[in-house]
């Protein structure tokens, strides 16, 4: 029992931590944005894409963010942040972690995702015995209020492995439990480089259009 709260104190400490480091990162994005000085495509002129990268231990995300980023970082801390350009769309600025079942979600939600455009959500198709969880742990992740209308990008991983199909795998992760967003499934392979660049394209057209949608409903 004693070690189960010191478990719970330390996972405290650490969201709170994350969250500060948060929230400092979306102040100076805030205050570059006033100052005109936001970075962007050459000639593009386009705002950048934030995507908060997250899953479960071992499901490959290190290795999706290390393709993304060209050099290897942790995604166990929040520092692990890079400013990336895909393809010809703007920038993007990710922010990866892992999350687990004992984490406090309903409560770091909020704060974690502030700022967010979207949520890139990444599953291990060689793992069926993990399919479920990992799903709960998404819908988990992604319910909080505020959040509904942020793009979901899953990215079933290791496709060049044996695994669950495609459908199994959007039936196992309870992805007909999940409306009012955008979401694309991508299958991909990390290691390999193959498929994480076309959802990461996909997930930023949804941005595009989703701030196109406010912009029109804003004048």
């Amino acid at each position: 029992m004693g070690n189960l709260c010191q478990r719970r104190k330390k996972q405290a400490k650490e969201i709170e931590k994350d969250c500060k480091l948060i929230e400092e990162t979306s102040q100076q994005t805030q205050s570059q944005e006033q100052e005109g000085q936001e970075q962007v495509i050459s000639g593009n002129g386009k705002q950048k894409v934030r995507i908060a990268l997250v899953g479960s231990q071992g499901v490959g995300k290190s290795t999706v963010f290390e393709k993304i980023s060209f050099q290897s970082k942790s995604t166990k801390k929040l520092n692990s942040k890079v400013t990336q350009e895909i393809g010809q769309h703007e920038e993007i600025e990710i922010v990866c972690w892992t999350i687990s079942e004992e984490d406090q979600h309903t409560t770091m939600n909020e704060k974690l995702l502030k700022n967010f455009d979207a949520i890139a959500f990444v599953v291990d198709r060689t793992r069926k015995d993990k399919l479920r969880s990992d799903g709960l742990l998404m819908r988990q992740f992604i319910s909080s209020p505020g959040m509904l209308e942020l793009p979901l990008l899953i990215l079933i991983n290791k496709s060049d492995k044996e695994g669950v199909g495609f459908w199994e795998v959007n039936q196992e992760i309870g992805l007909q439990y999940i409306q009012q967003r955008e979401i694309h499934i991508q299958n991909c392979s990390a290691q390999k480089n193959e498929g994480v660049d076309i959802g990461l394209n996909k997930i930023i057209q949804f941005v595009e259009a989703l701030r196109n949608k406010k912009a029109q409903q804003a004048k």
